[in-house]
């Protein structure tokens, strides 16, 4: 029952009136938090509530579906693969059995505030953002993409907002 408090089997977030939330630390892995993300593909929540605490090293890229907020205020997020963004919108592909034009534009309602993203000059584009509705960014540092790359990347986002923001590198 989605609507009484209750921990997920497995993770150490709570589901409560369909909002999941859970913090990840220094040793939370990209594995670890993308399985948060996951919970509104596999429909295990409505909207995800993610906080990012510490100095967090991922392997891979996150994929960030809709109606996600991450508070990551005092986080260090660093690429370490040797590919990728840090974190992306989820597209038609990643959603797996969907219709190629339902999945196209379905990722909606994200918001990212605070932290430090750094692409580690591995990623071209260190934050992605491609074929959403209603993104915001506040308050992020962005560093290190690569010297051909971009720090942060909207493509076809419809309604976005990046405020108060550092670019570096």
């Amino acid at each position: 029952d989605s609507d009484s408090d209750q921990t997920v089997t497995g993770d150490s977030g709570t589901l409560e009136q369909g909002v999941f939330r859970q913090k990840f630390g220094s040793s939370s892995t990209r594995k670890d938090i993308q399985k948060a993300f996951d919970k509104i593909k596999d429909g295990t929540a409505k909207k995800v509530e993610v906080t990012l605490e510490g100095n967090i090293q991922l392997q891979g890229r996150l994929i960030v579906y809709s109606n996600t907020t991450i508070n990551a205020h005092g986080a260090v997020i660093t690429q370490k693969s040797k590919s990728g963004s840090i974190i992306k919108s989820a597209t038609a592909e990643d959603y797996g059995e969907v219709p190629y034009k339902q999945g196209y534009q379905k990722t909606e309602n994200i918001k990212i505030s605070g932290g430090s993203w750094n692409g580690a000059q591995i990623s071209g584009q260190v934050i992605r953002f491609v074929h959403s509705t209603n993104v915001f960014l506040d308050g992020l540092t962005v560093t290190n993409c690569t010297s051909t790359g971009h720090l942060i990347t909207f493509e076809g986002v419809n309604t976005g907002t990046i405020q108060n923001c550092k670019l570096v590198g």
